[in-house]
Parts: C-alpha cells; structure tokens; sequence
C-alpha cells in the first residue's frame, strides 16, 4: 500500500516536472521570439530603403524557420502581377528563375497572393500547381504581406525537409509579414516622395524661368538651375540662408520685403543683373512659404517698344499727306457749295 502510494506520488511528481519544464521551455522560446522581434522592429524603423526592408525580412525568415530557399515578391491587385525583388539559396541565377515562372508561374506564391491566406505545404510534389524551382525542394511556406487588408507581398520559403515547417514557424513569418508591411509601405512612399522630388527637381532644372522657394521663416529651401546662373549663386551655399543672403541682389530684395510687407501674392518688373527685364510673381502657399517665379520679358517689352514706334513713325509720316489730302477735300467742298446750280467742275 505504501509502495503504491509512493509510486502514485512519485508519477504525479514526474507529471508536474515535465509540466513545468514544458511551461519554461514555452516561456523561453516566447521570450526569444519576443527578443527577435523587438529587434526586428529596431531594424526595420532604422531603414526607408526598399531593397534593404526586403533582406532584412527574409534573413529574418530563414534564420528562424531554418528554411534552405526563400523568395519575396510584390503584389499588384489591380494588374494581378508579381514581381520578385529577391532570392536566396537558389542553384540557378535571378535570370533562370525568372525564365521559369514566365512560363509555368508563381504556383503557390501567386494563389496565396490571390487569396490573402497563408498556406503550408508540407509536401510540395502532391500540390499540382506547385512550381519547381529547386531539385531538393519538399515542403513550402507562403505568407502574405498586408496593408489595410490588401496584400501588398508574399515571403516564400521552401525547406528540402518534408513536412518542414511547424505552426510555430507559421506564426513568426506571419508576425515578421505584418512588421515587414509596415516597413514597405512607408519605404514605398519615402521612394516614391524621392522620386517625384526628382521629378520636379529636373522640371526645374530644366526650367528657363528662375524659381525660389522661401519658407515661411524667409529662409530659401529651393533655387533652380536659372536662378542660380542668374544671381551666381554657389551650388550648396544658399541651403537655409535667409533670402537677403542667399540672392544678393538688392532690386529683387526689394521685391520680396514688399511681398512679404503686403502679406499677399504680388508682382512687379526687376531689371536682373544683366541688363534683361523679368516679370516677378510672389506666390504665398500655406505650408510652403513664397514661391517666386521671375519671367523673361524682355522679347516682349522689345516688340512693344517697336509696335510703339511704328505708330510714332507712321503717324509722324503720314500726318502730312493727310493734312494735304484733307486740305484739298476741304476746297472741293467749298468750291461746291458756291458754284451756281447746274454747273459742273
């Protein structure tokens, strides 16, 4: 009896170290993952270039899951395209890969894109729509990438262990996918922002009127290619300098002060450095400051100073034949008037 009771005992012990050492194993591998991903975040607020935010999440995704191959695409909804930005651990070159999905697909990839699920194959060779891209591949792991409930990308990794993923893997890459969307969305606007800036920074380059932007603080933030070859202003020299700094030069100055005196868009002429006359106009935006914009008139004041000298010339000329003519209009009419009835002249 006692021996039983001590066997009993000694099973519950055994029951409860095994539980207990199953609750820390837990609590360490949570704790790890939760390390893993505090400095997955770090990294991916550190950087706001695309290409970077990509590797970083796949070296992240391999580390874990210790997957042999893996790829990151974006999702166009609108067109249904993929485009595949990276792969990692692939025999074959970028070009090869390319070549095969032009011609049998994305397989898995795309019908996760498609469907906005996670799926885990744990053997590839019984998924027909399966696209080999590696000999030794057999099982895959394809998670979403979202953005306000749009899948914007999908992290794929594939394993030459069948069955080679667990439910554990599954949740990191799914938690590394939502890190990941938020890093790409803001890297695509900070790309895209850069690129517009670079857009307008060649319109203006290539601009023939002079523009500067002054910021509310009358501080310059923006000098084109003519403004610069206008004023002879120093390639960097200008970066925050207040305008009387920046410009140096007293008519347009001027200018400016009385704008910025009125509170309120104004134009005026400028004669410019070399002797050419522009018309200035002095926009205020809200939230940008004044942006003035000086335009080459002087064609235009030329062909005006002509035009009025052609009237001057033509009046001057013509004044005294008129006068002739006139004169003579004037004596004919009078000649009428006297003459008796019925004789003609």
């Amino acid at each position: 009896m006692i021996l039983e009771d001590i066997a009993s005992h000694t099973g519950t012990v055994i029951d409860n170290a095994r539980v207990h050492r199953r609750a820390v194993t837990e609590l360490a591998d949570n704790m790890r993952e939760m390390q893993i991903l505090r400095k997955i975040d770090r990294e991916l607020n550190d950087t706001i270039d695309l290409k970077r935010v990509f590797s970083m999440t796949l070296d992240w995704a391999l580390r874990f899951t210790n997957a042999q191959y893996a790829s990151l695409c974006t999702y166009d909804e609108e067109t249904d395209e993929l485009r595949f930005h990276l792969d990692y651990g692939y025999e074959v070159s970028s070009e090869h890969l390319a070549s095969i999905r032009s011609e049998f697909g994305a397989g898995i990839t795309a019908r996760v894109a498609r469907s906005g699920q996670a799926e885990v194959v744990p053997d590839v060779s019984m998924d027909a729509e399966y696209v080999l891209l590696a000999n030794r591949v057999r099982s895959q792991l394809s998670v979403p990438v979202k953005r306000e409930d749009r899948v914007v990308a999908v992290i794929t990794l594939e394993s030459k262990k069948p069955d080679g993923f667990t439910d554990q893997h599954l949740d990191f890459v799914a938690k590394l996918a939502t890190r990941a969307g938020v890093a790409i969305d803001n890297a695509r606007l900070y790309d895209t922002a850069i690129r517009e800036r670079e857009k307008i920074s060649h319109i203006l380059s290539n601009t023939a009127d002079i523009v500067i932007v002054v910021n509310p603080d009358g501080r310059v933030i923006l000098v084109n290619e003519s403004a610069r070859a206008a004023f002879q202003i120093s390639t960097n020299g200008w970066i925050g300098q207040s305008f009387p700094d920046a410009i140096k030069y007293a008519p347009l100055v001027e200018v400016f002060h009385k704008a910025v005196g009125r509170g309120e868009n104004y134009t005026e002429e400028v004669i410019m450095p070399n002797g050419r006359i522009s018309h200035a106009n002095l926009k205020l935006h809200e939230g940008i400051g004044w942006i003035i914009v000086l335009h080459d008139v002087t064609a235009f004041k030329e062909m005006d100073r002509l035009k009025n000298e052609l009237i001057a010339t033509v009046s001057h000329d013509l004044k005294q034949p008129l006068g002739v003519m006139g004169g003579y209009l004037e004596l004919l009419t009078m000649q009428k008037a006297i003459a008796p009835s019925g004789e003609a002249y």
